[in-house]
């Protein structure tokens, strides 16, 4: 086989031409001064770049004497988390009595447990946690709550 006249015609600079091409535009995005996320090609800047440790929850609550329950979606009405996410902060951010309503059918699912039957009372809140510490140190005391609503647990005698 005469590889001669491939040589010699430039196609095998033309080839190493294209490679350098390509190569220079998959390493593009990591030599860019400000990362991106762009169509075709991607530096994941969501994993390249520090985010802030602080982390904002809305969330529903059962308060017992001597413990707190985060409650599950099952108790704001769904299976789905993001759909219990998404109810529970319309009710904060939603017209007054929202968050008190949300509130009280919480309760009433509350108090249908056997397994919250301490429960006294349910809050809808707002907490920030420094993510480092809560899941590096175990220390879940927030660093900001505000209460929305809190209501009882009503249970039938």
């Amino acid at each position: 086989m005469d590889h001669s006249r491939a040589d010699g015609d430039g196609s095998r600079v033309l080839h190493y031409a294209v490679l350098g091409l390509v190569a220079l535009v998959v390493v593009s995005p990591a030599l860019s001064a400000k990362p991106k996320d762009d169509y075709p090609l991607s530096n994941y800047p969501m994993f390249a770049t520090n985010k802030d440790p602080k982390t904002t929850i809305s969330q529903a609550v059962a308060i017992a004497p001597d413990q707190l329950t985060v409650l599950g979606p099952r108790f704001v009405g769904t299976d789905e988390v993001l759909q219990a996410r998404t109810t529970i902060v319309r009710a904060v951010r939603g017209k007054a009595g929202e968050a008190q309503a949300l509130c009280a059918e919480i309760a009433t699912r509350v108090a249908g447990k056997s397994d919250l039957a301490a429960a006294t009372h349910v809050e809808i809140r707002t907490v920030t946690h420094d993510s480092l510490v809560y899941f590096g140190q175990g220390d879940e005391k927030p660093l900001a709550l505000t209460t929305h609503a809190r209501c009882p647990v009503k249970r039938a005698p």
